[in-house]
């Protein structure tokens, strides 16, 4: 099973790292230490996945709501 080019993979692996920080982040913050630290990175790692496999999807609509300004961090 090949899963393409060096770039592709290059960037499910860099999209895959940064959505798990920042989902975990999410998730013990808005659930609290014990249940977003504890069970938090399930969800965290479903969601990194999702977005490491349409990663050149998901980079023009950051880029959109970053520019556009509805994105706010």
């Amino acid at each position: 099973m090949s899963w393409g080019s060096s770039v592709y993979r290059f960037g499910l692996y860099a999209t895959w790292g940064i959505v798990f920080i920042i989902a975990y982040i999410y998730c013990v913050k808005t659930y609290g230490f014990a249940l977003g630290g504890g069970v938090g990175w399930l969800p965290s790692a479903i969601a990194a996945y999702v977005a490491g496999l349409i990663w050149p999807a998901v980079i023009p609509f950051l880029a959109f709501m970053l520019i556009s300004g509805r994105f706010v961090i």
